[in-house]
C-alpha cells in the first residue's frame, strides 16, 4: 500500500511538469536507451539490539528505455558489501533487482529524474533468524523511491553526480522483519539511439499556417504542413 501511494503521488506531481517542460529540450534530441554504471553506498539498519547504523559499499548498473519523451521503463541491479555489522561479527552482501517507471525533465544541460521501482532483494554472508533456527542467506520483496540528476557531457555521454533512493527490504531479523535504507549513487550514463522530437506540433503548425497566410501561400488549414510528434 505504501508503494502504491508513493507511485500515485510521484506521478501526480511530476507528470504535468514533465509534459509542460518540452520547450527546454536540447536541440529536440532524446536518447532511446540509457545505460548507467557507477558506485553506490547504502546506509542501512543495524541488526536488532544494535542502536547504530552501518554502511555498505558497492556498485550499480541500470538501463532505461524511452516510452515517451518524459517517461521511461527502468531496470536496475545493485550490489554492495559490509563487514561486521552486528554483535555476532556477521557480514552482509546485499543485492537488489528492481524495475519500474521513471519520469524525466529534459533541460539543455541538466536532466533531473524521479522513479519508483520494485523487485527483489537478496542478502547473504550474514545472520537471519527464523523462529528457532537461522540461515546465512535470505530473499525478500524490495522497492525503491527516489531520483537523481544527470549532467550532459555530450550527445552520447552524461555524468550522474547524484542519485538518492529510499530502499525498503523485509529480511528476517527476529524482530519486525523490516529494513529501511538510504542509497547514494554516482556514475556515468551512456546513451544509445535517439530521435528528434517536435515538442508541440499544434503550436508549430499554427505558426506555420500564419506565416503561409501572411505570404499568400495558404488559403485554408488543409494546406498546413505536417510536423511529426515524438510520442
Amino acid at each position: 500500500m505504501r508503494l502504491i501511494s508513493c507511485a500515485v503521488l510521484l506521478s501526480a506531481v511530476l507528470t504535468p511538469l514533465a509534459k509542460g517542460q518540452a520547450g527546454y529540450l536540447d536541440s529536440n534530441y532524446i536518447s532511446r536507451v540509457n545505460v548507467a554504471l557507477g558506485y553506490n553506498f547504502v546506509r542501512g539498519n543495524a541488526p536488532p539490539a544494535v542502536s547504530n547504523t552501518f554502511g555498505t559499499n558497492g556498485g550499480f548498473a541500470s538501463i532505461g528505455i524511452m516510452l515517451r519523451p518524459w517517461l521511461s521503463a527502468v531496470g536496475e541491479v545493485t550490489g554492495s558489501h559490509a563487514n561486521q555489522i552486528g554483535p555476532l561479527g556477521q557480514n552482509l552482501t546485499l543485492l537488489t533487482y528492481t524495475a519500474g517507471p521513471r519520469v524525466t525533465l529534459h533541460y539543455a544541460r541538466l536532466t533531473p529524474f524521479a522513479q519508483v521501482t520494485a523487485g527483489a532483494g537478496h542478502a547473504s554472508d550474514s545472520y537471519f533468524p527464523r523462529d528457532s533456527t537461522y540461515s546465512t542467506t535470505a530473499t525478500s520483496f524490495a522497492y525503491t523511491l527516489g531520483g537523481g540528476l544527470d549532467l550532459k557531457l555530450s550527445r552520447r555521454l552524461d555524468l550522474r553526480p547524484v542519485e538518492l533512493q529510499y530502499l525498503h527490504t523485509a529480511f528476517p531479523n527476529g524482530a519486525n522483519d523490516s529494513q529501511n535504507h538510504l542509497v547514494y549513487g554516482a556514475g556515468v550514463v551512456v546513451k544509445f539511439g535517439g530521435q528528434l522530437w517536435t515538442p508541440d506540433p499544434g503550436r508549430e503548425r499554427h505558426k506555420a499556417y500564419k506565416l503561409m497566410r501572411s505570404t499568400g501561400h495558404a488559403s485554408n488549414r488543409s494546406e498546413m504542413p505536417i510536423y511529426p510528434a515524438g510520442d
